[in-house]
């Protein structure tokens, strides 16, 4: 998949841009504050229907706009390709795709599978858990097509059961949104374990790895692992009732980093941390190919300032194996070193105006 014409008008510091977009590498250049990552946000709206940085509608929207305008074609791997357009304004959301409506950004999203690496991604690592969830989620949405639902059933299930609890009810009133509850656990557990296991491997052979040495991945799926999860809702159910909601389950999933160098377990350094996680995202990536008919869209916000010029060449390098398009950014082309690092394709901003060069 990739992104063959991109429009945004009224999207934060951008005005009006169209960019034909190269199905390899392209660079976005220009000093801060002038429309980069605007850039690379209407390429993210136009992939999933949200920014990558908020969902608040008042912040996307460019000042003194009454809102917001993507359009994009997209063209699959297989050489087929369809438009997808989508407006915001303050009060509401509208996207079609081949100039049909549809009601839910994830129509978009299932389409056209997203990776993005921006400066809360090199925190992945080390972020709070709900961030980690969030990528396996993210993940799984799009090679396995039943996980959507699974989620959705799942949550709702956790909603129902948590409002019992907080009103203080018998357990004989959860009993049957226990069941929900494991059915849909099941299920969303063999998923996530699918990727933790392809992640783990990846990890072990990224060129990334020298830098950030051995690591041990441990998936933390919600409750102990010697637990029957039936048993642990069902002992748990007067706790929870004082916790007013419930404390296992896939929802309190997580995964741990840890370097496994010299045969103990340490926490990674914040320079370890900031170089796995961008090889999480390029696993996440490389997960997706190997389980669909479609490379994701990768997109890149300032890698230069958060990497050495090493990492940085590594990194654009292993992206660059995916075969998958990829927009970049960065305040200068020479932080990047355009010229050895696969770079076609280059746009220059500032104040907002869009030059291709």
């Amino acid at each position: 998949m990739h992104i063959g014409r991109l429009g945004i008008a009224n999207t934060r510091r951008i005005s009006f841009a169209e960019l034909s977009l190269d199905d390899g590498m392209s660079l976005i250049v220009g000093p801060n504050g002038s429309g980069k990552t605007s850039l690379l946000e209407g390429a993210a709206i136009a992939c999933s229907g949200k920014s990558f940085h908020t969902n608040a509608a008042a912040d996307l929207i460019h000042r003194g706009a009454q809102g917001l305008g993507i359009r994009a074609m997209m063209i699959r791997d297989q050489g087929e390709h369809f438009h997808v357009a989508i407006s915001k304004t303050l009060k509401s959301t509208d996207i079609s795709i081949d100039q049909r409506d549809v009601n839910a950004s994830s129509e978009i999203a299932k389409h056209c599978p997203l990776v993005v690496l921006h400066a809360q991604s090199y925190q992945l690592v080390s972020s709070v858990p709900a961030v980690r969830r969030n990528l396996l989620d993210r993940t799984m949405f799009h090679v396995e097509h039943s996980y959507l639902a699974w989620w959705r059933g799942f949550h709702q299930a956790l909603r129902a059961r948590n409002a019992l609890l907080r009103e203080n009810r018998p357990y004989s009133e959860a009993i049957y949104w226990d069941e929900q509850l494991l059915d849909y656990a099941a299920q969303i557990n063999t998923a996530r374990f699918r990727f933790i296991d392809f992640l783990s491997q990846y990890l072990k052979t990224a060129p990334l790895s020298e830098t950030y040495g051995k690591i041990a991945v441990k998936f933390r799926q919600g409750w102990r692992e010697d637990d029957n999860l039936a048993t642990r809702l069902k002992d748990s159910w007067r706790e929870d009732c004082a916790r007013g909601h419930t404390r296992v389950g896939p929802h309190r999933a997580d995964i741990t980093f840890e370097s496994d160098e010299h045969g103990g377990k340490t926490k990674l350094s914040r320079g370890q941390a900031k170089v796995a996680a961008v090889a999480v995202k390029c696993a996440q990536a490389a997960f997706i190919i190997e389980n669909t008919d479609e490379r994701p869209v990768f997109l890149v916000d300032d890698l230069a300032s958060e990497l050495d010029s090493g990492n940085i060449s590594k990194t654009l390098q292993l992206i660059a194996t995916l075969g998958c398009q990829t927009v970049l950014t960065a305040i200068r082309s020479d932080s990047l070193s355009v010229a050895n690092n696969g770079i076609r394709q280059m746009f220059h901003v500032e104040h907002g105006d869009v030059v291709s060069h």
